[in-house]
């Protein structure tokens, strides 16, 4: 039993040292003594986006200290997720953005200061680009114009061409003469704004052109009419010549200007057309035409000795009617004051005009020009149908009737043959007929028309009066009545009719 028992103590001591012989390592020589890994990697960015930039997308490089490292990403603050490099993002809205990365190694240990890159997407061109003062007509040369925008570089042109980054960039105010501008601007991020154009006008003349008559061209003695052009900022044009007229006219929307020379008598003429802008600038134009005077045939109711062949104030036709019956195309005819009828009194006209033929009253008989004239008011000239002629007058074409009184006209004829229509003046089928400076006074008509009656004719009336006439029967037009399509053109009119 006793050995037994020493037999089981041994046992116990065998096991106990057996245990600590294992706890203490004795005896294994391959046991790891290294401690364990606690370092977290650290984490870098090795490339990314340009700042600021114009792209929505952007692409990210990154490593780790430890190669055996994973990766973890975030965009703006998002939450982080796996990744690896290189990591990109598409569809960035503009403004500020940051990027952060950070490494895991094997031993789960984390970088604590994660890698990260802030950058600003910019895609917005610049805005605001403004030229002071902007494109247009001025009067100084040059004109000091000053650009701007809201931001970015301005590049800018003067030929027209557009421009480019390799344009010249506007650093101080440019001086612009006759030029067209066209600028942009580009920003840090490449951002290019679209081109802003400004043409600049600068007026350093004024243009004014005599189109009519032409140059060397003759023109025939009386009225001359002188029309042209001028720039549309000159609101006046006022002509000249040497045989001392002065006349102003208006230049219209379209840049034309008429005017009248009157009593045009001298063999040749210079003509000036000048006109300011509202520069003030000066323009003008001249030329110089023969004048054509044609052929002179007086009359005169006082010429009562002479050989009454009008060749002459002395010899001068003592009857209207006598010297238009005597006339050419083209020929003129003075008629001295006084008081021309039918004789013995009669239903006819006193005077039957002819086509091509002008006749003049209001002279003296001791004048040589037509511009010796004076105002015909001053002295009366009187044609007179006695209350007896249906018309006074018969008018024709391209012909002219100036600075008479019509009086005395009585269209109560037949109708058929328009006998009730133009007591002091009857126009049929007329064309290109001027009357100027004349009085109708006491005339009457049946259907119409006391003074003036046209039919199918639209004479140009300039500077008459109208007084006193009267359309009885159906009163159609006291002073002026107008039938099948005529439509006369007056001016400087005045009229009291019944």
């Amino acid at each position: 039993m006793r050995k037994a028992k020493r037999i089981h103590l041994f046992q116990l001591v065998v096991i106990f040292l057996t245990f600590i012989f294992l706890a203490t390592g004795c005896g294994n020589g391959d046991k790891d003594t290294t401690p364990p890994d606690t370092t977290p990697p650290d984490t870098s960015i090795t490339s990314g986006p340009s700042d600021p930039t114009n792209q929505a997308s952007a692409t990210f490089e990154f490593t780790s200290t430890e190669a055996d490292s994973t990766f973890e990403c975030q965009m703006d603050g998002g939450g982080y997720s796996s990744c690896t490099s290189p990591r990109t993002y598409d569809g960035i809205s503009d403004g500020s953005h940051t990027f952060e990365v950070r490494a895991t190694d094997g031993a789960d240990n984390t970088d604590q200061t994660p890698a990260y890159y802030t950058w600003t997407i910019d895609t917005t061109p610049p805005d605001g680009l403004v030229a002071d003062p902007a494109g247009g007509s001025y009067c100084a040369t040059p004109v000091t114009v000053y650009l701007s925008a809201s931001d970015g570089t301005i590049y800018y042109t003067l030929d027209g061409s557009e421009p480019t980054t390799g344009s010249p960039v506007y650093v101080e105010p440019i001086d612009i003469g006759v030029e067209t501008l066209k600028f942009m601007a580009v920003d840090v991020c490449g951002n290019q704004a679209a081109t802003v154009t400004e043409v600049y006008d600068i007026d350093t003349e004024a243009v004014v052109t005599i189109t009519s008559p032409v140059d060397g061209v003759t023109v025939i003695a009386g009225d001359v009419m002188i029309s042209g052009t001028a720039d549309n900022d000159i609101t006046t044009a006022i002509v000249t010549s040497d045989q001392g007229h002065s006349e102003l006219s208006g230049v219209d929307a379209g840049g034309n200007w008429s005017v009248v020379l009157a009593g045009v008598t001298e063999s040749s003429m210079t003509i000036i057309a000048t006109g300011t802008d509202n520069c003030g600038n000066v323009g003008s134009d001249s030329l110089t035409v023969p004048v054509y005077m044609p052929y002179v045939r007086f009359v005169d109711t006082d010429a009562t000795t002479g050989n009454n062949d009008g060749t002459s104030w002395a010899d001068a036709f003592t009857t209207v009617q006598a010297a238009a019956d005597a006339a050419l195309n083209g020929d003129w005819i003075w008629v001295a004051e006084g008081t021309y009828t039918n004789s013995p009194t009669t239903t006819v006209p006193v005077l039957t005009m002819k086509a091509g033929i002008e006749i003049y009253g209001g002279f003296t008989a001791t004048e040589t020009f037509l511009s010796d004239r004076g105002d015909p008011a001053d002295n009366p000239t009187t044609i007179d149908g006695e209350d007896t002629s249906y018309h006074v007058i018969v008018g024709a074409s391209n012909a002219r009737l100036d600075g008479f009184i019509i009086t005395g006209g009585h269209a109560f004829g037949f109708m058929p043959d328009n006998e009730q229509l133009g007591g002091g003046m009857y126009n049929g089928n007329v064309t290109d007929l001027l009357v100027a400076n004349c009085t109708f006074s006491g005339n009457q008509a049946g259907w119409g028309g006391g003074g003036i009656g046209n039919y199918n004719s639209s004479p140009t009336i300039t500077n008459c009066t109208f007084n006193g006439n009267l359309a009885d029967w159906n009163g159609y037009g006291g002073g002026i009545y107008n039938e099948s399509m005529s439509s006369p053109f007056e001016e400087r009119g005045s009229h009291l009719n019944y």
